[in-house]
């Protein structure tokens, strides 16, 4: 009896009992990522591998270990297929990072901590040496996520762009509705955005960036978000996803694609704008995001 009433009150079953289901999935992928990482050895064949051969060897774990592990997950996980199939992944992509945003703009914003700890656990597994490297790319995508908000918060209805066009290099689709007006205008916006890319070309020499500017582009990067509405698409873009997994269009070429007009803006945000976990952005951004953005809307 004293041994049963002794496993009913350990500590360690009840800490098992108090995490949520998504905890519990974060735990199953990160030793199900483990157990791949150390019998394939995938870090230390990485290091002695060409970049051919580093090809194919992703490509084989991808399809003879990844791709199984993901099926079965999504089929015992139906809601959180996002979550698995972005920390089932060896490396970053601009795949990843599609979902990645999507999952902070809608996401308990303590659910999201515990995740960038885990994203980051799991990530190392396969690539020890990468801090810097999976820094840039959190900074790229909570800059997207805290444009999303910022945008939400204007009352428009921002949208993350679909795979494809992801693909393609559009980060953020702004759809515009002018009451009882109609134009055929899209507006791609690059948002520049974290510690390393905050800064702006002025006097000839490098100015960490005091407050928010917008300026002209004539090429557009992928993926994005849009606000759509009647008649007007507009791109937003994040100068932290050039680092990262991306590919770029020229405004005229996208223009005479969609049959649209197509402006592209790179927005400069000053430091710490956004929490560096959520993408929540400050009252102080709000402020000056909001008049600054009106004007190319």
């Amino acid at each position: 009896m004293q041994r049963i009433e002794s496993q009913k009150f350990s500590p360690k079953i009840e800490a098992e009992e108090r995490k949520s289901p998504e905890e519990m999935l974060l735990h199953t992928i990160y030793q199900e990522m483990k157990k791949i990482a150390e019998k394939t050895e995938y870090a230390k064949q990485w290091q002695k591998k060409s970049k051919r051969g580093r090809r194919n060897l992703s490509h084989s774990i991808e399809r003879e270990k990844l791709k199984p592990l993901r099926d079965r997950l999504v089929k015992e996980n139906p809601n959180q297929a996002e979550l698995i199939c972005i920390l089932v992944n060896l490396d970053v992509s601009s795949g990843s990072q599609f979902l990645a945003t999507d999952f902070l703009t809608k996401t308990d914003d303590k659910f999201i901590k515990l995740f960038w700890t885990q994203y980051k656990t799991i990530f190392k597994l396969f690539h020890p040496n990468s801090d810097e490297h999976f820094s840039g790319f959190k900074r790229g995508i909570v800059g997207q996520a805290g444009i999303f908000k910022s945008l939400k918060n204007m009352g428009l209805k921002p949208v993350l762009a679909v795979p494809y066009q992801d693909a393609l290099g559009v980060d953020l689709f702004v759809i515009q509705e002018k009451s009882g007006e109609r134009t055929d205008r899209v507006l791609p916006i690059q948002v520049k955005h974290g510690v390393s890319h905050t800064y702006e070309y002025e006097e000839g020499r490098y100015k960490k960036a005091k407050s928010l500017k917008v300026i002209p582009r004539e090429k557009i990067y992928f993926p994005s978000i849009v606000i759509d509405e009647p008649k007007v698409q507009t791109y937003i873009f994040s100068n932290d996803l050039e680092p990262c997994p991306h590919s770029e269009q020229d405004v005229k070429s996208r223009s005479k694609e969609i049959g649209k007009l197509v402006k592209s803006l790179k927005i400069i945000c000053p430091p710490h704008s956004f929490n560096s976990d959520t993408g929540d952005p400050t009252p102080e951004f709000l402020r000056q995001f909001e008049p600054e953005i009106r004007k190319y809307l």
